[in-house]
C-alpha cells in the first residue's frame, strides 16, 4: 500500500512531528467536488468542507502540499485528495551535459545536495503543482531510516529558499496504517532500492 496515497486520502494529520521539524503543523483538508446537479447536494458538501477545516483556524486555508521523495520516483499532490497529482522521476538534468542527476543522495556534501533539492522542488511547484510555496504548508513522507543531514538540508530548502509556512515529516509506515483506520499493523514497504518490514503503530508517536 502506498504511504503517499494514505496521506492524500486522510482528512486529518496531527501529532506526527519530527524532531527535525522547525514548525509544527496539523493538516486537515476536505476535497469537495460540486456537480452541476442538485444545489442541495452542493450546499451539503460545502458545509462538510467548512466543518472539516474548522480546526485550522481559517475556513479558507489552502490544503497542504504532500511530497513523497522516493529513490526512483516522487509523488506529489494535495492533502485530502484520493491520490497523487503527479508521479515523476526523482532526478534533474545537469545544466551542462543534460545528464540525469538523482535527487535522493545521501553520500554527497550538503551544499551540492542543497542545490539539487532546490532545483527539484522548484520543478515540483512551478511545472507540476503550479502553486505558490508561501501559501501552503508541506507534508514530507519519509522513511524512518532517512539520514538526519538529508532531512535538515531539505528543511533548509523549504524554509530558506521557498519560504513555506511549515513542514511536517511523516513516517511512511505510519501513513500506510492511517488510511486503514486501525492503530497498528505490520507494514511492508517495497521501494526501488530497498524493502523494509516495520511494525506500524500510533503508540510509537510519543517516541518520535
Amino acid at each position: 500500500m502506498s504511504s503517499a496515497r494514505a496521506v492524500f486520502q486522510s482528512p486529518l494529520l496531527s501529532g506526527i512531528i519530527s524532531s527535525r521539524c522547525y514548525s509544527s503543523v496539523c493538516v486537515s483538508s476536505c476535497h469537495t467536488e460540486v456537480s452541476n446537479g442538485s444545489r442541495l447536494q452542493a450546499r451539503s458538501q460545502s458545509r462538510a468542507s467548512a466543518q472539516s477545516t474548522a480546526g485550522l483556524g481559517s475556513g479558507g486555508e489552502k490544503t497542504a502540499v504532500v511530497i513523497d521523495l522516493g529513490a526512483a520516483y516522487t509523488k506529489c499532490g494535495f492533502a485530502g485528495e484520493t491520490g497523487p497529482r503527479f508521479i515523476i522521476p526523482s532526478e534533474i538534468k545537469h545544466p551542462g551535459s543534460q545528464e540525469a542527476v538523482r535527487v535522493v543522495q545521501y553520500n554527497i556534501n550538503t551544499e551540492e545536495l542543497y542545490t539539487i533539492l532546490k532545483e527539484f522542488i522548484h520543478l515540483l511547484y512551478f511545472r507540476h503543482l503550479l502553486v505558490n510555496p508561501r501559501d501552503r504548508r508541506v507534508v514530507i513522507i519519509e522513511s524512518i531510516l532517512c539520514p538526519s543531514h538529508f532531512r535538515e538540508t531539505l528543511s533548509r530548502v523549504f524554509f530558506k529558499h521557498f519560504e513555506v509556512p511549515s513542514v511536517l515529516f511523516a513516517p511512511s509506515h505510519l501513513m500506510s496504517v492511517m488510511t486503514l483506520g486501525i492503530q497498528s499493523a505490520l507494514v511492508m514497504d517495497c521501494g526501488y532500492t530497498e524493502t523494509l518490514v516495520l511494525p506500524g503503530s500510533f503508540d510509537t508517536l510519543k517516541l518520535l
